[in-house]
Order: structure tokens, then sequence, then C-alpha cells
């Protein structure tokens, strides 16, 4: 039972991997616009948590920080 158990863990860690991976090319972008995004704008959080739409987030950061500041 404790191996399934350790296997289990195993394949939930794979599957938290591959969102990392895409991250990895823009680690500091990703970083950055997840501690800024989170503390300011709590209606913005649930769009960012999803993995699949990290890749076009930067591209509506600008923009997103833009209004925080304004």
């Amino acid at each position: 039972e404790l191996k399934k158990h350790q296997e289990e863990e195993q394949q939930s860690e794979k599957k938290l991997q591959p969102p990392k991976k895409l991250n990895v090319p823009q680690p500091p972008v990703a970083k950055l616009w997840t501690s800024q995004e989170q503390p300011q704008p709590s209606q913005q959080q649930p769009s960012v948590q999803p993995p699949s739409q990290t890749p076009p987030q930067p591209s509506t950061l600008p923009q997103a920080q833009a209004q925080a500041q304004a």
C-alpha cells in the first residue's frame, strides 16, 4: 500500500512538472507576474492559476500592471 501511495505521489508530481517546464524559458517573468498579480487583483487570481493560460498571460501583463498602477 505504501508503494502505491508513493507511486501516486510521483505521478502527481510528474503532472505538476509539465507546466513548470513551459515556464522554464521565462521563469523570472512567471514569478514576477504571479507575485505581483496575486496581491493586487483578487479577480485575476483564478484566471492566472491555470497553467494553460500562462503562455498568453505575459503579453497581457503590461496592460494589467498599467491598469493597477493607474
